[in-house]
């Protein structure tokens, strides 16, 4: 750290950067109204009955996934209005191998309706926060799939996190009796929605796709997988297709409403996310999905009573998670042990010397060469 430098400093932040942070929002809003609709058919204070929410996983089920899928496809019609404004199709090259995109985007898919089907089945459940597994899945699967290169402030920033992730899994072990089985498929989840985001950073970066059309096959294939995937359900499992063909029976005006406010801001919420992915990257995410769990614990301060122990220990566990996000992104830049070493703004900074000294060595070798011609 040179003298007089602050020991923290903060990384360029450009006018765009208000697009990651309007998802958390969406996203709330999403989640919102999903619950919202959930408690009409399910009182808020029995969906932890298991025969309550098994009756309601097979009535309903099919309809919410198909919502949840049904708002990629949407988002991914944004694709012809972009088209129709830039005149080009981004999958035009014949170096591309469509088979293989295809592959990889109905692969996506099955993990999409995987996730989805697992967190409508634990709803019920206490499980550990989901995104709070991203800071741990997103850098591996980036420096894999992307060959993204960690740097030292990255590494230190995973360190902090896992400091950060103790006091938070601590509570939750002492407060929350859990099943392990449920907390496991909660990491599969969270790996598969980390790989995914990676994906579609590979997929608009190396085969040159639009996020809007990435959204749109995602959204396709999912919906056909899980019509499918039910139709089998009901079949074999369910031993009947009544459940399947009566998906709307019981709804009212309110139920609708609710469901259709979901769909509204979870198309929203996937489009800025595959934005994010385009124009950013994928661990930017670490940042703006962590805001999710954190104003959700803020939220059960209000509604129940927590221990002081609880607090203290989700509040450090929290500011270190989320501290730990912005040191990964750069947003917040260590200045000792060399951990702005590589940080883009340092680089600009060495970019921008060198540049000036390039100039003034070369001011000089012309005052040496017009002194030379006028003696």
């Amino acid at each position: 750290m040179k003298k007089n430098e602050c020991l923290f400093s903060f990384g360029k932040i450009n006018k765009y950067f208000i697009i990651p942070f309007l998802s958390p929002i969406f996203c709330f809003l999403s989640n919102y109204f999903f619950k919202l609709y959930i408690f009409i058919f399910i009182d808020e204070k029995k969906i932890v009955d298991d025969k309550l929410y098994r009756d309601f996983f097979k009535r309903k089920s099919y309809l919410i996934s198909s919502a949840a899928f049904l708002s990629y496809f949407v988002g991914g019609l944004l694709y012809f209005i972009s088209y129709i404004k830039t005149k080009r199709y981004q999958w035009e090259s014949k170096e591309i191998n469509s088979l293989k995109i295809f592959s990889i985007l109905f692969v996506m898919s099955l993990l999409m309706c995987f996730d989805v089907i697992c967190g409508l089945y634990f709803i019920n459940k206490k499980t550990f926060e989901k995104r709070l597994y991203y800071l741990i899945f997103l850098p591996i699967f980036s420096k894999f799939i992307l060959k993204v290169e960690l740097f030292r402030h990255q590494i230190f920033s995973i360190f902090i996190f896992i400091i950060g992730l103790l006091p938070l899994l601590i509570s939750f072990i002492l407060n929350e009796k859990s099943e392990i089985i449920f907390n496991i498929l909660k990491v599969i989840t969270s790996a598969n929605t980390s790989f995914n985001c990676v994906m579609v950073k590979q997929l608009t970066d190396k085969y040159f796709l639009s996020p809007y059309l990435c959204l749109l096959y995602l959204g396709f294939f999912s919906l056909i997988i899980s019509l499918i995937g039910f139709i089998i359900f009901y079949l074999i499992i369910d031993s009947n297709l009544e459940n399947f063909i009566g998906i709307f029976k019981g709804e009212n005006l309110t139920s609708v409403a609710y469901l259709i406010f979901y769909f509204f801001f979870s198309s929203f919420t996937k489009v800025l996310l595959f934005l994010i992915i385009f124009y950013f990257s994928p661990t930017l995410l670490l940042i703006t999905d962590i805001i999710n769990p954190f104003i959700n614990w803020i939220i059960t301060l209000f509604k129940k009573d927590n221990k002081a122990f609880d607090i203290v220990m989700n509040s450090i566990g929290y500011f270190l998670v989320l501290f730990s996000a912005l040191i990964y992104n750069e947003i917040i830049i260590c200045n000792c042990f060399g951990l702005n070493r590589n940080t883009k703004k340092n680089l600009e900074i060495i970019q921008r010397e060198e540049l000036s000294s390039m100039i003034d060595n070369d001011d000089d070798g012309g005052i040496r060469e017009l002194k030379k011609e006028l003696n």
